[in-house]
């Protein structure tokens, strides 16, 4: 192997003398000359993989039987088994049309051909991908990020050795994917199976609700209802302090705790009932919002907080809401 690589930078010098063939256009046949001589001084400088990548591009753009050759046998330096056999064939193909003053320039390459063939073909490995309930409605099946055609399932297709990636898509379930090694020689046979099944649940997007009407009739059924429930409160306060005055009042003589609980209570009976009449004109108009909205699923939820507090006087109810 090591006397191959040392001697394939002189193989494609031969290859691109004995390779020129009239060029369908003198700018391809410039650039593919151009690629491939850089394919050789990478070949000298032993980068043989960026060697088979310029000589590939290069009979790309200008295809002849010189390059071809020059492309497989670096293929065989490589280890790609696979490409170089197949293109080692084609080679012969296109040595065998030649006519014969030119075909006899290519005789040692078509030699050496034969050779390498017989050398190559028992080692390309090959690999059979197969669904054993049969393959699955619309799945897809890849292999390194190429698409494999339903005709080469359950059939041996020859490839290159070095890993293998082969992903199995089919709709409606998740991605199911298989790593093998594939050396020289092997034959290997892989049951592919469609991955587990896709389960959908609904996603809270963070976004309010988009029915302003249904909103705020939540908003004021929560902010009404905190109004009778701090009116409620505010009443069970207000009769405490009637206890208290009966106890510390003689008609209209008090004494100061008293008179103090006259004043609490008249202060929580006027909180009282201001809570009980907004909370429930409130939650009224609340609920006549909510039912009289479209029909829609909110995404969030609003949530209502109440502080209230009573002074001398006086009584304050505050409401506050955000959502969640």
């Amino acid at each position: 192997m090591h006397s191959s690589r040392w001697s394939l930078a002189g193989l494609l010098c031969t290859a691109l003398l004995i390779g020129s063939s009239p060029a369908h256009g003198q700018t391809a046949q410039a650039n593919a000359e151009k690629l491939f001589n850089e394919a050789v001084e990478l070949s000298e400088a032993r980068k043989f993989e960026a060697a088979c990548l310029l000589l590939a591009e290069s009979q790309k753009l200008d295809p002849t039987p010189g390059t071809l050759f020059a492309l497989a046998d670096c293929e065989r330096v490589i280890n790609k088994i696979a490409s170089s056999v197949t293109h080692f064939k084609e080679y012969l193909s296109q040595y065998a049309a030649l006519k014969p003053a030119v075909r006899r320039r290519h005789d040692q390459r078509a030699t050496l051909t034969k050779g390498y063939l017989a050398e190559l073909e028992p080692k390309v490995p090959t690999l059979k991908l197969t669904f054993p309930g049969g393959a699955p409605e619309g799945v897809v099946v890849t292999r390194n990020g190429v698409e494999v055609e339903p005709t080469a399932l359950d059939t041996d297709v020859p490839l290159d050795p070095g890993e293998q990636v082969i992903v199995v898509k089919v709709p409606g379930r998740q991605d199911a994917e298989e790593r093998i090694t594939v050396a020289a020689g092997d034959k290997k046979v892989v049951e592919l199976s469609a991955g587990a099944l896709v389960i959908e649940t609904p996603v809270d997007d963070g976004k309010r609700a988009s029915n302003p009407r249904k909103t705020a009739g939540i908003v004021l059924l929560g902010v009404g209802a905190a109004g009778l429930a701090f009116g409620g409160v505010m009443g069970g306060l207000a009769v405490g302090q009637k206890g208290i005055v009966d106890e510390h009042c003689n008609g209209l003589d008090c004494d100061q705790v008293g008179m103090d609980a006259v004043s609490s209570g008249r202060t929580f009976g006027n909180a009282s009932t201001i809570g009980l009449a907004a909370g429930t004109v409130i939650a009224v108009a609340g609920a006549v919002l909510l039912l009289t909205a479209p029909k829609s699923k909110p995404k969030t939820a609003f949530v209502t907080r109440l502080g209230a507090g009573a002074f001398v006087g006086g009584a304050f109810l505050g409401v506050e809401g955000e959502f969640q």
